[in-house]
């Protein structure tokens, strides 16, 4: 049995090697830009949006009170004056209704963000470990594998 192989396209596998190392590099960089968006979104969800509805809180309680403090000092007679006050405490007390709300929002998903996300997070940076160690493994494999088949080829000529 002194059959020879007849090996046509070790271009093709060459190509292939090339075409496999840029979209390995190319899939790790979307998997870092997943993991740097699922960070951003962390830091903005448990620092930035915890903070701003925080001092939002404050400012309307602030607000809240002075228009408390602004119907008590005022000798309200008029009923219009009356309903004005009224009306302004009502707005200022929806106005911190909203805020706590906000807030409680932002403090469940902070509660929530690392269990619902963090699986996925880490499953983004397993799969891109795994491509940043088999790729090059596997394109190291097929570059070898076409320089054997290269010099197997030019020898048989």
């Amino acid at each position: 049995m002194n059959e020879s192989a007849k090996v046509k396209s070790i271009e093709a596998l060459e190509s292939f090697c090339t075409k496999l190392a840029l979209l390995g590099n190319e899939a790790r960089q979307a998997l870092d830009d997943v993991s740097i968006e699922i960070n951003r979104m962390k830091v903005w969800l448990q620092a930035d949006q915890r903070l701003f509805w925080e001092g939002r809180l404050r400012e309307r309680l602030r607000k809240l009170e002075e228009v408390r403090s602004a119907g008590r000092h005022k000798v309200v007679s008029v009923p219009s004056a009356r309903m004005a006050a009224r009306s302004a405490e009502e707005k200022a007390k929806r106005a911190v209704a909203e805020a706590e709300e906000k807030l409680r929002l932002v403090k469940q998903w902070n509660a929530r963000f690392d269990t619902q996300v963090a699986p996925i997070a880490g499953a983004v940076a397993r799969l891109r470990d795994s491509l940043a160690m088999d790729v090059p493994k596997a394109v190291q494999h097929l570059r070898h594998t076409s320089g054997i088949l290269r010099d197997y080829a030019e020898s048989g000529r």
